[in-house]
């Protein structure tokens, strides 16, 4: 408990800014930090859907994966 008391320890604190904005001086970290909580979002199980989608137009699963692998980056 003596950890919490500490106001130095920020583990188990809670959020005291709400909705406002954080001012320069307090903000940490950079947007090129966020790539891999985005990247992340948009890997997900639609992605077996679209597979079995492309896969139903009678491709072989190589060609599907091509074909979607382009269609991504196009």
């Amino acid at each position: 408990m003596a950890e919490l008391e500490n106001p130095s320890n920020k583990v188990g604190r809670i959020e005291e800014v709400g909705l406002e904005t954080i001012p320069e001086s307090e903000r940490k970290g950079k947007p090129s930090d966020l790539f891999m909580p985005w990247f992340a979002a948009n890997i997900s199980v639609l992605g077996l859907s679209w597979g079995s989608w492309v896969l139903g137009f009678g491709l072989s699963f190589w060609q599907a994966v091509v074909v979607s692998i382009l269609g991504l980056f196009i």
